[in-house]
């Protein structure tokens, strides 16, 4: 903008003939209305008076990305209806509460499915450099797993679909991270542990589905997800039996405390090198938290073997 007045100004500057109409009460500059609009961005025009000489000014810059030949304004407004949920309909509505013009519905994709490439272009890039250092720190560690399973064909007609799943949702977790496992070795990679949630049916599937490589695949059970079942169950135990219900016997509090000693003990345990020994030495702290909690051995043991 900043440079377009200044040419402007140069101009009537050196332009005898609006100097002259500029001394006589005239105005040197006609600014003529929008040339066209383009989404957002539109070509205004201003003209000598004098010698008749145009000037144009696109109000947004077009970019400099090769293969893109967009103006910037309608690309920022894609970006940021994309990153807030929204879509062209919701942009519309909101360039028209300001008097506004938007984009038709062609440069809206359009655009879409240019930042859809820049986005996947980058994860590709952070996703070589993540798994390059996870290499390199796995090979210093002197861990890794040696062997290559066949490269995996996989037959895809090229189309533009955004649909990637017509199964179940519940199957949809278990196929995502073995996709992942069988994708790993185009990196010259091999995932060797599964952080699981208590859901035996990944790992499994890991084990069938992944060649080679993935029966030698080992699960580590996550505390979070062990505690958080551990509560829910509580819960559930309180609702469906009213007599553990009541001051003294499994309250809310007498949850709460069950719950954090278990998360102390699963913490303290993981740090021993003998994991089946670890194992029984947290079943025998988890009992011992029972025996406090409640004070009676008996009601302790019968708790513990019905639940």
């Amino acid at each position: 903008m900043q440079d377009h007045f200044t040419e402007i100004t140069t101009h009537t500057m050196f332009c005898e003939a609006a100097r002259t109409i500029a001394y006589n009460g005239g105005s040197a500059i006609n600014l003529e209305s929008q040339l066209s609009s383009y989404g957002l961005a539109c070509i205004l025009s201003a003209r000598c008076t004098g010698c008749q000489k145009q000037f144009v000014l696109e109000t947004s810059p077009k970019l400099k990305t090769e293969g893109s030949n967009h103006y910037d304004i309608n690309v920022r407004a894609t970006w940021g209806s994309l990153t807030s949920g929204n879509g062209l309909a919701q942009l519309n509505e909101l360039m028209s509460t300001m008097d506004s013009p938007s984009m038709t519905q062609k440069t809206f994709s359009t655009i879409e499915n240019e930042i859809n490439h820049w986005w996947e272009n980058m994860l590709e890039e952070d996703l070589k450099c993540a798994i390059e250092e996870e290499k390199r720190i796995e090979i210093e560690n002197n861990r890794f797993h040696e062997g290559r399973a066949k490269t995996l064909k996989l037959d895809v007609e090229e189309h533009e679909c955004f649909k990637n799943w017509d199964k179940s949702s519940q199957a949809m977790e278990a196929d995502i991270i073995v996709e992942g496992f069988l994708k790993a070795d185009r990196h010259g990679i091999r995932y060797m542990h599964l952080i699981g949630d208590g859901d035996s049916s990944v790992y499994s599937q890991i084990q069938q589905k992944v060649p080679v490589w993935g029966k030698h695949v080992k699960k580590i059970e996550c505390a979070n997800h062990t505690c958080k079942c551990l509560r829910s169950n509580l819960e559930k135990l309180v609702v469906e039996t009213p007599t553990y219900k009541g001051k003294g016997k499994l309250c809310k509090r007498t949850r709460i405390r069950i719950t954090s000693a278990v998360r102390c003990a699963i913490r303290m345990r993981s740090k021993e090198k003998d994991k089946l020994k670890a194992a029984k030495q947290l079943e025998f702290d988890i009992r011992n938290t029972l025996s406090h909690v409640y004070g009676d051995h008996t009601r302790c043991s019968q708790f513990w073997e019905n639940k």
